[in-house]
């Protein structure tokens, strides 16, 4: 066991007073207290600094490059052209428009007319041509634009005006078997619809056309109808005519000679 301290005891001086006398007081001494305070710091830090790692970054990107697709190639321009009125009589002015969307910077037309000297080109747009003589005509435009040019044709018909009357022509009466026939409506009073049969039902559809124009090829040789009604409104006139179909690969037959 750890002993207990016994406490010490001081005695504290006690005033004399003596009568007649001033009292003196000792007074006890005060007890200097003079703390001694050590501090002992030993700190020992060697900071270790460690040099930044190298580091390498290696992007992977998960994306495909989409490629750059190849530039819209321009658009011929259109050629596509109208022309009022429909069945223009000699002397009339023909009014042609020109009916394609975009694409065109210059035109230029052709009446087919050389009868008309200079008057038979135009570069305008919209140009007009008078046609003196009765006749089919084929006018052709040739539309240019950045990507080249394109060229189209269509027939105008100048015809006296009269009565609706049907009439066609044939390019060739006396073809050869596999030979194209050319027909061409030359019909007056300005038919709205045409009906063509060429007398040859073998031929199943390809018989018949609603065409303006038309054309057929006759496989075999032979004669053949060939029939058109044209309409107008409630009026229908029809007409007819006959082709003669030649073999193209028949014997040659020699009349024998007479005897002397």
């Amino acid at each position: 066991d750890t002993p207990t301290p016994t406490p010490t005891m001081t005695d504290t001086p006690t005033a004399t007073e003596t009568p007649g006398l001033t009292s003196t007081e000792t007074p006890s001494p005060t007890p200097t207290f003079t703390p001694t305070m050590t501090f002992t710091a030993t700190q020992t830090a060697t900071p270790t600094r460690s040099s930044t790692p190298s580091m390498t970054f290696t992007r992977t990107s998960n994306q495909t490059s989409t490629p750059t697709p190849p530039p819209t190639p321009t658009p011929l321009p259109g050629a596509s052209f109208s022309f009022q009125p429909a069945c223009p009589a000699p002397g009339q002015t023909v009014s042609f428009f020109y009916t394609a969307q975009s694409g065109a910077t210059s035109w230029n037309w052709d009446f087919g007319d050389p009868g008309s000297g200079s008057a038979d080109i135009s570069t305008v747009r919209t140009p007009v041509h008078i046609f003196a003589n009765a006749g089919r005509y084929t006018v052709t435009v040739t539309a240019r634009g950045l990507a080249g040019f394109v060229k189209t044709q269509q027939v105008v018909r100048v015809a006296p005006s009269g009565p609706l009357v049907a009439h066609f022509d044939v390019d060739r009466p006396r073809p050869r078997q596999g030979q194209t026939v050319y027909v061409f409506d030359t019909s007056s009073g300005c038919p709205s619809s045409w009906s063509w049969d060429f007398g040859d039902k073998p031929s199943g559809l390809l018989n018949n056309s609603s065409s303006r124009d038309a054309s057929h090829v006759y496989a075999n040789p032979g004669t053949y109808t060939i029939r058109l009604v044209i309409t107008s409104g409630q009026q229908s006139f029809a007409t007819t005519t006959r082709v003669t179909v030649v073999c193209a690969r028949c014997p040659i037959v020699v009349a024998p000679r007479a005897k002397k």
